[in-house]
């Protein structure tokens, strides 16, 4: 059985490979590529950790766990590297938010050493499992709410197998810890291929605004979705459009959908603009090009 469990989580890891790939086409031409580094860099330490776990009898048992502790606190960088995404701070939030941040939840391993090799099993204090966690809600909770609604769910669910062995209380509840990381490896891998799936599978609306809002939402999360919605619905009433940007698209002042084809030619093109305005701290035009039905490019940009 332990055999099994070894070949189909190693088959699963090499198989989030293309979806990375496929990953790094689809965000190079947003602010999301710092984003894409921290992801590939997460992999990277899972599968060490998933290596000599499995495979490496080198590896002590104190080894093992810090070494799966850090890379679930390499997991958690994707998430929130979505936070810092505006450009231009997109460029040095890695190095004073992430970083820090990474170093701040990683010490207590560092701190374990104590000049020699960590032989004996390792584990958190409750202090360094709350801050994890709560570092783990703030990154899901971005995305709550978009098509990505489940995948981040499922993303917790195999970060929390995870990490939660190292933690005394848990211990009475929980299976064994390889038990726990087998699990917590094939729900993540899940939750990657599913949330693939749910942007890329399913049929996209025409191009259109809807096309730009929905994608941008899926991508950014809530956080920024938020802002650019209300600083747009704050141009629409001074402009006097006959429709706001909400959750699912644009909506009339009678608060049904609007469909942008629907309106004058002028006013979907200020809404354009506007929309372009707005997310060229996060996306390229040509992005938005691919997107929309027309690819103006805004004068102010």
């Amino acid at each position: 059985m332990i055999q099994v469990v070894t070949i189909v989580g190693t088959a699963a890891g090499l198989s989030i490979l293309p979806v990375l790939w496929q990953l790094k086409n689809t965000l190079r031409a947003t602010s999301l590529t710092t984003a894409w580094w921290w992801a590939a860099a997460a992999w990277s330490a899972w599968s060490a950790a998933w290596t000599a776990d499995r495979f490496g009898t080198w590896a002590s048992r104190g080894a093992v766990d810090q070494l799966w502790y850090a890379a679930s606190i390499s997991l958690l960088a994707p998430l929130i590297a979505v936070l810092g995404a505006k450009r231009p701070n997109s460029r040095v939030w890695g190095w004073f938010v992430l970083l820090p941040l990474v170093l701040v939840l990683g010490w207590p391993a560092a701190a374990a050493w104590g000049g020699r090799f960590p032989h004996a099993g390792w584990s958190l204090e409750e202090p360094v499992f709350v801050g994890f966690a709560l570092v783990l809600l703030m990154g899901l909770g971005n995305y709550v709410g978009t098509r990505c609604t489940i995948p981040v769910l499922l993303w917790g669910v195999g970060l929390v197998l995870v990490v939660a062995p190292l933690w005394p209380p848990a211990l009475g509840w929980l299976p064994e810890a390889g038990a726990c990381r087998a699990g917590g490896t094939l729900v993540l891998v899940a939750a990657i291929w599913l949330a693939f799936g749910l942007m890329h599978v399913q049929p996209p609306p025409r191009r259109s605004l809807e096309l730009v809002w929905r994608d941008f939402q899926n991508l950014f999360g809530i956080v920024w979705a938020r802002r650019i919605q209300e600083r747009f619905n704050a141009t629409a009433v001074e402009s006097h459009w006959p429709a706001r940007l909400g959750p699912n698209g644009l909506i009339g002042l009678d608060g049904g959908l609007q469909d942008a084809a629907a309106l004058p030619a002028g006013t979907r093109e200020e809404m354009e603009h506007a929309l372009r305005w707005l997310l060229r701290r996060f996306v390229d035009p040509q992005w938005i090009d691919d997107r929309c039905s027309s690819t103006r490019t805004p004068r102010d940009a």
